[in-house]
């Protein structure tokens, strides 16, 4: 399997091995293949955006929320990056999802109290 691996990608990148599995955390539309052994692999596409990446973070001082606005701006219909599309996608699925949770609790309680004209002396 072609590309590089997470102690290349951090010689190249000056960071240590632990900062880039924290950003392939928390970044879903970073994700690295694996090898047979379960090893990172790093395309040279993954390679450059990390450097997009270590260049916002260090340079620019954003977190990574400003790093993920930053780069999903920079990504265009035609993305070679399906997963992470799908992740976001599922991401505010889920928030939604508990917004209409809480409204549906909302209503509930609502319903469920008795009014004032439903008492009767």
């Amino acid at each position: 399997m072609d590309g590089y691996s997470i102690g290349e990608v951090c010689k190249l990148l000056g960071i240590r091995p632990h900062v880039l599995r924290y950003w392939e955390r928390e970044l879903e539309f970073l994700h690295p293949e694996k090898d047979t052994g379960g090893r990172r692999r790093y395309s040279t596409d993954e390679l450059q955006l990390l450097f997009r990446i270590r260049y916002l973070v260090q340079k620019r001082r954003m977190g990574l929320e400003g790093v993920r606005r930053a780069i999903w701006e920079g990504i265009d219909a035609s993305s070679r990056f399906p997963v992470a599309e799908i992740r976001s996608l599922r991401r505010e699925l889920l928030t939604v999802e508990r917004l209409i949770a809480r409204q549906r609790l909302r209503l509930e309680s609502v319903v469920s109290e008795p009014k004032v004209s439903d008492i009767q002396i």
